[in-house]
């Protein structure tokens, strides 16, 4: 009985990841992109002049660190979007945003 149990909790868990990593695989929606008019991110625009401040931080949760990029807005507003899969580094993820304005604090 307690075989039963196990296996139901392993199958319910080993579903449920399968579900996850399938849907962002299949998201081919844009999550992120940085041009002169500012940052497009998760489909609302944000314009550099309403921009306070950027963070890249590390989110460690087990085995599997994230990095997420925020955008804080002078309206206090905040828009975040997961960085780990990008193909570009934090590193120039900086320096691109960098060439902007000096919003990274």
């Amino acid at each position: 009985m307690e075989n039963k149990i196990i296996a139901i909790i392993l199958l319910i868990v080993g579903v449920a990841n399968s579900v996850y990593f399938i849907s962002r695989f299949a998201n081919n929606k844009i999550q992120l992109r940085i041009n002169s008019a500012g940052i497009l991110i998760e489909g609302k625009l944000v314009k550099w002049q309403q921009i306070e401040e950027i963070e890249i931080e590390n989110v460690s949760t087990g085995s599997s660190p994230s990095e997420f990029l925020t955008v804080l807005t002078k309206s206090m507003n905040d828009y975040s979007v997961e960085i780990t899969e990008l193909n570009i580094d934090a590193k120039k993820l900086k320096t691109i945003i960098n060439q902007f304005g000096s919003f990274i604090k």
